[in-house]
């Protein structure tokens, strides 16, 4: 800060032995600009989802479907099965900014291990080659060795892996789980996440949440993504508050977990990942504050985690309520989205078919459904629908199909379907319908010939600002010159 007038320097000179508000000032901080990297190393498993993210300008499209670099190489280095060596990752096929290793090459607890990554890549319009390199160590000791589960008299009772406990309804639903492990100091923290199964999964109605909000809403509020595998439950550092280790007893609110099967993960982190997560904790609240990274060159972090799990069995208290994550249920959250996003997209065909294509926005895949059945294209349609919404039905429904099957040759429906959207240089529906189609698969041009035609329209109708898919696009018409497209 800059004062323009001596005597306000003479004041800020005599005041600075004070400790006053000025000190805690936030400076101006530059936004960051490079690479996240975003890395882990778990004792007993291979090394996978090491990913790196570029950052975007504001008026930026989203590629993240694409590789940033023009080439990468990415190694760990450290105790794998037992040996001393370097492993060299290789990008996911789906993810191609995640980097896999080797399925046999496994972490062992206790042993340190180095990242070092180099890419070539375009940053604000330069190729450049930038480096990342970061130390992790993976906790030498963990396991949970008890776990206490609460009961409708306000106690705990033991249980063990495979065991069933009740989840407790309101307000007993706030009481927690504990779970006792074995650690050491070289664990800075833990992280708890709840796996479950989207098909078979249920809540308890009774929790405190539609308790609180039940004369509101009428239908139950559901904790956990419907769609989702994996939650997490929070993060316990070790610290001491009132002479006791937080560490010494983790603990997982009631209402977090599910019925029939929850599936505890505690992962013990190093120090890597403790740092950056309370450092961007904090940071939101204090823009003076940076986030904390052990990557050299960029941001994020690398962290070595030990992992122990436990899965239980629950049951409601009177054997009867639950809120499964039915298709009801997940048609009721789609719906208050209009179905306009990728999960909500891929699910429509499941939900439509559970509820026999009796619902409005099932009138178009009921057309698709029954032209792939080989049947009448207005077989699957519900009886007593006017002739408009009949028209649209027919006319989205067998854009769906054409797309979704490859334009197939045999179809005489397809002929005109496939011209407007592979063809024709003029923004319009089929287009549309083959963006979404395309983006909702991360665009696999590999396999989906279509999707990389259809890149090239989106880019070009849409305007995108992308360096990444421009390389992309221009690849792609390098390749396929007759691509009408590309001209």
């Amino acid at each position: 800060m800059q004062f323009r007038f001596g005597l306000v320097v003479i004041f800020l000179l005599l005041a600075s032995c004070l400790q006053g508000p000025w000190e805690y000032y936030p400076e101006k901080t530059e936004t960051y600009n490079g690479v996240y990297v975003f890395a882990s190393v778990i004792a007993g498993r291979s090394v996978s989802g090491v990913c790196f993210e570029r950052t975007y300008a504001l008026d930026e499209a989203l590629s993240e479907d694409f590789a940033f670099y023009d080439s990468a190489s990415v190694q760990i280095s450290g105790n794998f099965s037992g040996s001393d060596t370097a492993v060299f990752l290789t990008p996911e096929s789906a993810r191609p900014n995640c980097f896999d290793g080797p399925s046999d090459l496994i972490p062992q607890n206790g042993s340190s291990y180095s990242l070092k990554a180099v890419f070539l890549w375009d940053s604000s319009g330069n190729k450049v080659i930038s480096a990342y390199t970061a130390q992790a160590k993976i906790p030498e000791v963990f396991k949970i060795k008890a776990a206490l589960a609460p009961n409708a008299l306000g106690g705990h009772e033991s249980f063990a892996e495979g065991d069933t406990v009740y989840a407790l309804d309101y307000p007993m639903d706030l009481a927690s789980y504990y779970f006792v492990p074995e650690y050491k100091s070289d664990t800075r923290g833990v992280l708890i996440t709840l796996h479950y199964d989207p098909q078979t999964s249920a809540e308890n109605p009774n929790n405190f949440l539609n308790y609180m909000l039940g004369s509101f809403i009428d239908d139950n509020i559901f904790v956990h993504d419907l769609f989702d595998s994996v939650s997490q439950l929070g993060y316990t550092e070790n610290s001491y508050f009132g002479g006791t280790n937080l560490l010494d007893t983790l603990s997982v609110i009631g209402y977090q977990l599910v019925m029939p099967k929850s599936n505890l993960f505690f992962y013990a982190t190093d120090s890597g990942y403790y740092k950056y997560r309370t450092s961007v904790l904090t940071s939101a609240s204090a823009s003076s504050i940076k986030p904390e990274s052990n990557v050299r060159g960029g941001s994020g972090y690398f962290t070595g985690m030990a992992v122990d799990t436990i899965s239980f069995y629950m049951k409601s208290q009177d054997g009867d309520s639950a809120a499964y994550f039915s298709y009801e249920a997940k048609g009721k959250a789609c719906r208050d989205l209009d179905w306009d996003s990728k999960v909500c997209r891929r699910y429509l065909p499941v939900y439509c078919d559970s509820v026999n294509y009796d619902s409005s926005e099932c009138f178009a895949p009921a057309v698709k459904a029954a032209l792939e059945r080989g049947s009448s294209w207005d077989s699957l349609l519900p009886s007593g629908l006017d002739s408009s919404a009949i028209k649209l039905a027919k006319a989205d429904g067998i854009k769906r199909y054409c797309i979704a099957n490859g334009f197939p040759n045999d179809s005489n429906l397809c002929s005109l379907v496939k011209a407007d959207c592979l063809t024709s240089l003029d923004s319009n529906g089929c287009k549309l319908v083959l963006w979404k189609f395309c983006a909702d698969r991360g665009w696999p041009l590999d396999s989906l010939s279509e999707c990389g035609s259809a890149l090239v329209s989106r880019y070009r109708l849409v305007d995108l600002n992308s360096a990444v898919i421009k390389d992309v696009v221009d690849a792609w018409c390098k390749e396929n010159s007759d691509d009408s497209q590309c001209k």
